[in-house]
């Protein structure tokens, strides 16, 4: 499951940082997604999404990437 959201969120790559970064620039992200879900199983799209918004600063991403409905579905898909 680990490996799976981290293909998810290094796909999604918010702050356009994986051309120059480290493979695990993500690394601490990806794990407080995993233990959220692993605790949530039951966990609804909405409450993922307000999570990943809390997690992530938005004021720095790219406005094309803050749609993150899809990569919500994934992320919940992993469970």
């Amino acid at each position: 499951m680990k490996n799976t959201i981290k293909e998810i969120i290094d796909a999604w790559d918010p702050y356009d940082l994986l051309d120059f970064a480290p493979d695990d620039e993500y690394s601490s992200e990806i794990n407080d997604i995993y233990e959220f879900l692993k605790m949530n199983k039951n966990i609804s799209e909405a409450d993922l999404k307000k999570y990943i918004v809390e997690r992530f600063d938005f004021e720095d991403i790219a406005e094309n990437k803050q749609d993150i409905d899809n990569l919500i579905i994934e992320l919940i898909k992993t469970q």
